[in-house]
């Protein structure tokens, strides 16, 4: 299906592509050749580190004259991280980690190593930190966009269990035990069963895909009439 969309991307005739980390990666050899006007990240804190592989990507085989990083999660003051946002933002500007740590740590440097910083010293290097990042950074609290978001809406859709998940899930829920076709044996030497820990935990696997019990997948359990049924249902 991906195939499909080859031409049209080489051809660049479309406004807007979204895409998944996974596929700026793989799908470098055709991404990178589109002259893109924008680049916008979601989860932008992951570009935190700057050794990571999607940032090296991004770095070396994108070209974009304007980039945007969305993130929930709060910035942290450690310089290292900052930068390597800032340097996906603006390569030109931030080009040297060390840099922009000896650009902060300079009024307390004799002779331009690290040092240890008291409290004082810190808080005064977090406040330069917050300044030179203000221009670069728009912050949008809940309660200030809340009322512009549309009204939640839910839709609870129920999904009826296979005959195969029933059966696991009754017999778990009777004896706390996982029906199995009697081929394993648990410590004590006893076929038919296989204990197991936090039933709660069994039983929501069980309603997500009784395929998650590797023994299940490979050797069902004999349900009688109901296996042709449990088979075709799965």
């Amino acid at each position: 299906a991906r195939r499909a969309f080859v031409p049209q991307l080489r051809s660049g005739k479309f406004n807007v592509l979204l895409t998944t980390y996974e596929y700026i990666i793989k799908d470098k050899h055709i991404l990178a050749k589109i002259r893109w006007k924008y680049m916008i990240v979601d989860e932008g804190h992951r570009m935190k580190n700057h050794h990571c592989k999607l940032t090296q990507v991004l770095n070396t085989h994108y070209v974009a004259p304007r980039r945007l990083l969305l993130t929930g999660t709060p910035l942290q003051n450690k310089l290292p991280e900052l930068w390597a946002l800032l340097n996906f933002l603006l390569p030109t500007i931030f080009k040297s980690c060390s840099t922009f740590e000896q650009w902060f740590n300079a009024p307390f440097a004799m002779t331009g190593e690290k040092v240890d910083l008291n409290e004082e010293e810190t808080i005064l290097i977090i406040r330069r930190l917050h300044k030179v990042l203000r221009p670069f950074l728009l912050r949008r609290l809940k309660k200030e966009v809340e009322a512009q978001l549309p009204e939640k809406v839910e839709y609870v859709i129920k999904c009826d269990m296979s005959a195969l998940q029933r059966v696991l899930y009754r017999h778990m829920q009777a004896k706390g035990v996982l029906l199995t076709d009697g081929s394993e044996k648990d410590k004590k030497g006893k076929g038919g069963t296989k204990t197991l820990m936090n039933t709660i935990m069994q039983l929501r696997k069980i309603c997500n895909h009784p395929y998650m019990f590797q023994h299940i997948e490979v050797s069902p359990p004999r349900l009688g009439r109901l296996r042709p049924c449990c088979l075709l249902s799965s």
